[in-house]
């Protein structure tokens, strides 16, 4: 028999499982591109893999919308389930982003070695 959980034992496996794709991500990025060379580099990946999460959002914002719009008008409940399906494609898009994203700093605190100490400047802003 199987144990039914709680709903906060829930959102810790939950954020368990995601914590071991993010993990899985990073090894895979190290693996595939080696160390991280600086925090300008982090930077860069880090935006890049935001931007498209917030590409992902703006999608689902709008796909929300049409779909309070679809419900408002009575529309065929095959209609609003079909919008309900891609509303749940773009929510995981989103995560699956986020995830990268959180890969990347993982990559960071991993692997760069020698950041310039607290205060110090790389000269990199000049």
């Amino acid at each position: 028999m199987t144990k039914i959980m709680s709903k906060e034992e829930k959102d810790q496996y939950i954020l368990d499982m995601i914590k071991q794709l993010k993990q899985e991500q990073t090894e895979f990025n190290t693996e595939k591109w080696g160390d991280m060379h600086n925090h300008h580099e982090m930077w860069g990946l880090a935006l890049e893999e935001h931007e498209e999460a917030f590409e992902q959002l703006d999608w689902l914002h709008i796909h929300k919308l049409e779909l309070w719009e679809m419900i408002k008008m009575n529309k065929p409940i095959a209609d609003i389930n079909h919008q309900l399906e891609i509303i749940v494609e773009y929510v995981l898009f989103a995560v699956q982003e986020l995830i990268h994203e959180a890969a990347v700093y993982q990559r960071a605190l991993d692997t760069i070695k020698n950041a310039p100490a607290a205060g110090k400047h790389t000269g990199a802003d000049k």
